[in-house]
């Protein structure tokens, strides 16, 4: 989509790929996605995007601008708080550089941490429970993280599940790690099915 940008319509700013270059999108309140944004040549474009989510979510908390605007009154989403993340992760043990789970919450000195709210669009007011880095050099830009709206991943792009959604997913095991929601994520054998295990307890939980 092309055309002006109004800073009221924005909902959510991702950082992804198109082809080779580094690209900011940006999502509307109606789920509109608009032209990529690119970044190349521009120095330190991990923190202008970071920056940027920022300004969002204050001019957004501002001016009281909520996904339910405009919309008919509706049952509240679902989130997940610390209790609950610490039913979902207790008596798991994990042995693996590429998962961080918190105690309950993943703390933001974590290196992962921030990394995870940008490649996944995680909002910023949303706590982050576990988080798996599926790429090799520990980057976060491909894996998926536990939060407190939903289930938040990142593969060629970003995306989300929202916690009323999630549900009804199909989780299974494939050749690489995990299929969830008709998406495979790269899973080190060791604790595939210790995520496994937490994922089919929260389907349960909101079943």
């Amino acid at each position: 989509m092309c055309g002006d940008i109004f800073l009221k319509d924005i909902k959510s700013v991702t950082m992804g790929k198109a082809g080779l270059a580094n690209v900011m999108k940006i999502t509307s309140w109606g789920e509109v996605v608009y032209k990529d944004i690119f970044l190349t040549w521009m120095e330190h474009e991990e923190k202008f995007v970071m920056k940027f989510k920022k300004f969002i979510h204050v001019m957004q908390e501002q001016f009281g601008i909520t996904e339910n605007d405009d919309k008919d009154d509706r049952m509240p989403a679902k989130k997940m708080d610390g209790n609950l993340a610490s039913h979902f992760l207790e008596g798991i043990k994990w042995n693996s550089a590429y998962c961080e789970a918190g105690n309950p919450v993943v703390p933001q000195s974590s290196k992962k941490y921030q990394r995870a709210k940008l490649y996944f669009g995680i909002p910023e007011e949303d706590e982050i429970f576990l988080i798996y880095d599926s790429t090799v050099f520990g980057n976060c830009k491909k894996g998926f993280a536990l939060c407190t709206s939903g289930f938040y991943y990142c593969l060629s792009n970003s995306g989300n599940i929202s916690w009323d959604k999630f549900a009804l997913v199909k989780i299974s095991k494939c050749i690489s790690g995990l299929q969830i929601d008709k998406k495979e994520f790269t899973v080190e054998t060791g604790v595939r099915n210790n995520l496994l295990t937490v994922l089919e307890r929260i389907q349960n939980y909101l079943d």
